[in-house]
């Protein structure tokens, strides 16, 4: 069985989707303030590595827990939906079909609880 990695298209699509939804994230000014001072290409990079390992591509992931790496920062679940949505969008530019966007979005649905920070 190919992973879900394999079947977005490896490292050329995890890429164009990370970039992608980068360019929308960055100019949302619902979203922006949480990166004002974050190493935009670092952090490219690190969900460039997240989501390889999320999506099967990987087996190892050596970067902070999702927990540690969004304490405190506020993150509601608006917040998390609008990121959500950024993805989605991006796929669907990219001509993902569908039923691989649902699974990406199932993987995202996992990571709620460990993202959001709100009481």
């Amino acid at each position: 069985m190919t992973t879900l990695y394999e079947r977005l298209g490896g490292a050329d699509a995890i890429n164009a989707v990370v970039e992608g939804m980068y360019q929308k994230i960055f100019t949302d000014e619902d979203l922006i303030d949480f990166f004002r001072k974050t190493d935009k290409p670092r952090q490219l990079e690190m969900q460039r590595q997240f989501l390889t390992y999320a999506f099967g591509g990987s087996s190892e992931w050596h970067g902070k827990s999702m927990k540690e790496s969004h304490r405190g920062r506020g993150i509601t679940t608006d917040d998390f939906n609008k990121v959500a949505g950024h993805v989605v969008s991006t796929m669907k530019e990219l001509s993902v079909p569908q039923e691989l966007i649902d699974e990406v979005v199932a993987i995202l649905l996992t990571l709620v609880d460990d993202c959001v920070d709100e009481e």
